[in-house]
């Protein structure tokens, strides 16, 4: 598997990671110290796509996969 079909599955495996956490967040309502570290780790997982996202922009634009 070249990297740039790993980054990709993985990007697409902590975007249904994120779907998820805000699908269960917004049916099981929680206690406001819960809910602000769930929000904490969705953001998180956020940035992580993204900056991955951004990696894989670069090596492709340089060329390299």
């Amino acid at each position: 598997m070249n990297s740039t079909q790993h980054k990709l599955d993985e990007i697409f495996f902590w975007c249904n990671v994120v779907m998820e956490c805000r699908k269960h967040q917004e049916a099981c309502p929680t206690q406001n110290r819960e809910r602000a570290a769930l929000l904490r780790s969705i953001e998180a997982l956020q940035t992580t796509i993204s900056l991955n996202m951004e990696s894989l922009m670069i090596g492709d634009s340089k060329g390299q996969a």
